[in-house]
């Protein structure tokens, strides 16, 4: 048991054990290892281990959600999920960075809102649609953590109902780019470079798709610097299509 305490620890300060692994364990890669000693009790291990616990460490979060809810999460600068991630959204910290996925609409969120937009409305929306659903389509700071507040902004589940107490749990985010990127493609076709390269999707096959049905999971650094690079290649020349005025339909 000492030793298997010793060695985890040992590598995971010396960067050996992947970053993903020490995020998920939290940690802290900053402690100096020098003045470790080399055998060490059971209570020396806990209260070490229990230490780096405590530190903070920055955590890189993928939100999944539809396109009307990315308008609104967009234009309110907050992300908010529910009951079942209520656990999950106070684990976030001032400072994590999160990523935002736009899934595509479903037939019933389609329906609901055509009825809720009329003609006009609903052609304007279907166009900004166009050009989010299956893309990254923004990166975001975290400015404020966990709160709770059920006032409705007009979110909907993918079956085109309101969710439970309006997505309450919430925090307040702020892009970390002066103005909106061109969306980048994460799907098995114009998507599919990126998708093959990011470590968190595993299996890159069409079961891709049970991996982007939570609302939020952690990823590694890898995979935020990852996306990164792929925001500047594809904005080297902005193209960002203007937003869709949606405030009045809410």
């Amino acid at each position: 048991m000492f030793a298997f305490l010793w060695i985890f620890f040992w590598f995971g300060t010396m960067e050996v054990i992947p970053k993903s692994w020490r995020l998920v364990c939290n940690i802290n890669v900053s402690v100096d290892v020098s003045r470790l000693p080399l055998f060490f009790s059971l209570e020396d291990a806990i209260t070490v281990l229990s230490i780096a616990s405590e530190q903070t460490v920055m955590r890189y979060w993928f939100c999944i959600t539809n396109p009307w809810n990315w308008f609104i999460v967009e234009s309110a600068t907050t992300w908010g999920v529910d009951d079942r991630y209520e656990i999950t959204l106070k684990r976030v910290e001032l400072d994590d960075i999160m990523v935002f996925y736009a899934t595509n609409l479903s037939a019933s969120l389609r329906k609901t809102l055509k009825q809720k937009l009329g003609y006009a409305g609903w052609k304007e929306l279907l166009m900004k649609v166009a050009t989010v659903e299956k893309t990254i389509v923004g990166i975001y700071r975290v400015v404020k953590t966990y709160f709770c507040n059920d006032s409705d902004l007009g979110w909907l589940d993918r079956d085109g109902a309101k969710p439970s107490r309006n997505l309450p749990h919430r925090i307040r985010i702020t892009s970390i780019y002066p103005q909106p990127f061109r969306p980048i493609p994460l799907d098995f076709n114009t998507g599919r470079r990126l998708l093959e390269q990011l470590l968190f999707f595993p299996d890159k096959s069409k079961s891709y798709y049970n991996i982007l049905y939570p609302s939020m999971l952690v990823i590694p650094e890898e995979d935020y610097l990852m996306i990164r690079r792929y925001v500047r290649a594809v904005n080297s020349t902005h193209g960002h299509v203007g937003g869709f005025s949606f405030q009045q339909y809410v």
